[in-house]
């Protein structure tokens, strides 16, 4: 679980935890992949999902509280610096300050509960570049 864990949260290689946890990398693999099927099948009823009608009358009614009717929530867009990006993709992700970064594009409503969460963005781009890309923004205009 260990290995598992620190493969998972701080995007460690496998072959790093091996040392201390005394496991192969074919088990940590395998134990990885499971750890995250697990997530995905205990959580993702609840918070891997778009909002059901339920989800959004009531955000709508918490924002029409505060003279916002109709408001789903905030999008935000930030550069996150990648400290452990791979030298073959460190052109491609410079910012404008010449930092390596990762623009990630997020959705939350007044809770605080995030809705949308897109990471992967090259660091270059602006924030006008990823609404015009962002799959919650490419749903909105197709109606979905």
């Amino acid at each position: 679980m260990s290995a598992a864990f620190r493969g998972l949260g701080y995007g460690e290689p496998f072959h790093r935890a091996d040392e201390y946890c005394r496991l192969s990398l074919s088990t940590i693999d395998v134990h990885t992949c499971r750890l995250t099927h697990f997530i995905i099948g205990k959580r993702e009823p609840t918070y891997l999902r778009r909002p059901n009608t339920e989800d959004l009358e009531h955000i709508f009614m918490c924002n029409a509280a505060c003279s916002m009717p109709c408001c789903m929530g905030s999008i935000y867009c930030t550069h996150w610096t990648w400290a452990k990006c791979p030298m073959a993709l460190a052109g491609k992700y410079n910012d404008h300050t010449g930092e390596i970064s990762i623009f990630i594009e997020t959705a939350c409503d007044e809770d605080l509960y995030i809705w949308h969460l897109f990471v992967g963005f090259p660091g270059a781009y602006n924030d006008k570049n990823v609404v015009a890309a962002s799959p919650l923004m490419l749903d909105v205009n197709d109606g979905a």
